[in-house]
């Protein structure tokens, strides 16, 4: 099973720790990470996404990337029906209800903010 942890930095200096620290908690090999800046082309995004095959694509959500996030998840919905999308970080911790709403290919949106709740729900991915 294959996850993609995805972070759309505001600067291709910035990093996003969220998506290490997630790696990290996982301790599964099968997390990758993947890094890209609001400055790229949003097709190099979905084809770097896509030449992953991920099983699953986690995006991290903030203020500056929200709607750059939105316009991934109902592209990459298109090519790949099949995936599951997870949001999570602060954008859509208060309102996760709104954001699936939004981002109609959504299954899971981290209400809570806690990485136990990414690892508790890595053992109910089918394998």
């Amino acid at each position: 099973m294959k996850i993609l942890l995805a972070a759309v930095n505001a600067k291709y200096i910035h990093s996003n720790l969220a998506v290490y620290s997630l790696k990290a908690y996982a301790e599964d090999p099968a997390v990758e990470i993947g890094e890209y800046t609001i400055n790229q082309q949003k097709d190099d995004i979905l084809m770097d996404i896509y030449k992953r095959q991920p099983d699953i694509l986690c995006l991290s959500c903030y203020i500056w990337n929200l709607d750059y996030i939105e316009e991934i998840v109902l592209e990459i919905g298109k090519l790949r029906p099949d995936m599951p999308i997870w949001l999570g970080g602060p954008e859509v911790s208060y309102d996760a209800k709104r954001s699936i709403k939004t981002a109609s290919m959504c299954q899971r949106s981290d209400e809570r903010r806690r990485r136990e709740n990414f690892q508790r729900n890595l053992p109910d991915i089918p394998k």
